[in-house]
């Protein structure tokens, strides 16, 4: 089946934007994957951009991962491991995408068939150096695969 309409395949679950954001984690809130009205989802996506950063520092990194837990408050939570050893992260060596300059964006995508109930996206903002540095940082959580095709059918 090839894929004419991604609205139809993926669904926006929630987003998390900081207009001033200091070295540290933006997280979008917790969704339930299992239980959702289009779900349950067999493929999770997350993408996150930053904008311009002020306070001069010389380079920054938004790395980005999943994390599950039991319920909607994070009980329990941990970074989430799809083959149950390694954290899906986009930290370069592990995936290759991250964001790393003023303006760019980066995306990871997992399959969410082990992940607990509820999921999350979770971005962590570093800067090496600079005078009070913040950057503009936007992070969403999609997924597919409800009563749609995963994300790896959608064009086959």
């Amino acid at each position: 089946m090839k894929m004419t309409d991604a609205g139809h395949e993926v669904k926006l679950l929630t987003s998390k934007t900081v207009t001033a954001q200091a070295a540290g984690t933006i997280a979008t809130p917790w969704v339930d994957i299992k239980q959702d009205t289009e779900g349950p989802f067999d493929s999770l996506l997350a993408s996150a951009s930053i904008g311009t950063s002020t306070g001069s520092p010389t380079s920054q990194t938004l790395t980005l991962k999943f994390q599950d837990a039991d319920d909607s408050s994070g009980t329990g939570s941990a970074d989430y491991k799809p083959d149950g050893t390694n954290v899906a992260s986009s930290v370069a060596g592990i995936s290759g995408v991250k964001a790393s300059s003023d303006n760019t964006c980066c995306q990871l995508s997992a399959n969410a068939s082990h992940a607990r109930r509820y999921v999350r996206a979770v971005a962590t903002l570093a800067f090496p150096d600079g005078t009070s540095p913040t950057q503009q940082v936007a992070v969403h959580l999609h997924a597919a695969g409800g009563k749609h095709l995963p994300v790896t059918q959608l064009n086959a």
